[in-house]
């Protein structure tokens, strides 16, 4: 059977934490808003944990907000839109957990090669649009 898989998200959450400090984050979701890895019912469950940190605070503070997801029990996670290739290798050296890419077309991302992404140290890489263009491009 495959895995099952269930996102973390600061998206939606992200005003209502601004300015605080970004350690205390992941204690407090699991707090107030009840995510607990401890509870899970399938040992196959996938946590992905996805910060859009970056696009309103630092690139510090986003490394900062997935390392703590990663220390509350996330399995891998995503650092929303690092513009830079530079910005993609300090995300996986700082982060000491499994890393996903996602490569848009259009998007805010660098696009860099599968081989690139790679070898700079993702151990995941989504192309959501891809699928969509494919029939245009035939």
């Amino acid at each position: 059977m495959g895995r099952t898989s269930y996102l973390v998200s600061d998206v939606l959450c992200l005003n209502s934490y601004a300015g605080e400090n970004a350690t205390k984050y992941a204690a407090e979701m699991k707090e107030e808003k009840g995510y607990d890895v401890d509870r899970r019912i399938d040992g196959d469950l996938l946590i992905m944990a996805r910060t859009d940190f970056l696009s309103v605070f630092s690139l510090e503070d986003a490394i900062e907000r997935a390392n703590r997801y990663w220390e509350a029990g996330a399995d891998p996670l995503f650092v929303e839109a690092p513009t830079s290739k530079e910005e993609m290798i300090r995300i996986n050296h700082e982060i000491n957990a499994p890393t996903m890419a996602i490569q848009i077309e259009q998007g805010r991302t660098a696009i860099l090669t599968t081989t690139e992404l790679e070898e700079i140290g993702f151990n995941t890489v989504v192309y959501p649009g891809t699928s969509f263009l494919l029939p245009l491009l035939q």
